[in-house]
């Protein structure tokens, strides 16, 4: 149950929490220093740790179709942080900028003994689930798929690249929020009345993006962890 301080601030389960953040550049705010994390532990009184990236894939190893360079791996990031330690929560967020930078998809494994294909976007996502799942079993883990209106309905993210993402966090037991189930298509292929009033650049959420549309979704599924 919850209620108010003195001084305004909601009195929340989540208050007095650590919230980790490793994703891509919506995650990390491309638009609005700290995303969606910063809003939420603002308002309900948690401390944050935000190490997502701008660009960043679940596949390692990926070139940028557009920049050049090698894209960083969400994978490696969580696997290799020590922040991880201190966190409560953990949310995941990626796979956008694999479907945009056409990274191979793989296949999910049949159990949970089997090795990993680590070069594909299932393979890195399975392994970074089974690390958090075998050394931060104590932490409440969940991911967080982005707005709509990203891509045109027929592209890959649509047929491939979130269904293999959803298949992996079903057999994981890695729980989510959807924002594009609860949120009008606010991306460069959705309203572009929205997309003008919510996003910095047609694809990033703005302030008003994330208050509007992604911070009470993601603390209330962070309350039923």
């Amino acid at each position: 149950m919850e209620g108010y301080s003195i001084s305004g601030q909601i009195i929340s389960p989540l208050a007095g929490k650590a919230l980790y953040i490793a994703g891509d550049s919506i995650a990390y705010g491309a638009s609005c220093a700290g995303g969606y994390g910063k809003c939420i532990a603002d308002k309900y009184g948690m401390t944050v740790t935000n190490e997502a990236v701008n660009g960043a894939t679940l596949a390692p190893n990926i070139t940028d179709n557009v920049y050049g360079g090698i894209r960083t791996c969400i994978s490696t990031v969580v696997t290799s942080s020590t922040a991880l330690a201190k966190a409560d929560y953990i949310l995941l967020e990626g796979g956008v900028n694999d479907a945009w930078n056409n990274a191979p998809v793989g296949t999910l494994t049949d159990g949970f003994a089997a090795a990993y294909d680590e070069t594909t976007m299932t393979g890195a996502l399975e392994k970074m689930l089974e690390y958090l799942a075998k050394n931060h079993s104590d932490k409440r883990v969940a991911y967080v798929f982005p707005h709509g209106g990203l891509f045109g309905s027929s592209e890959s993210w649509y047929k491939t690249y979130k269904p293999a993402i959803l298949a992996a966090l079903k057999k994981w037991g890695v729980p989510y929020v959807d924002i594009a189930e609860s949120t009008p298509p606010m991306g460069g292929h959705g309203i572009s009345g929205l997309s003008g009033k919510y996003t910095g650049d047609g694809t990033h959420p703005n302030k008003a993006g994330y208050e509007r549309f992604y911070m009470e979704p993601i603390a209330a599924l962070l309350k039923r962890l």
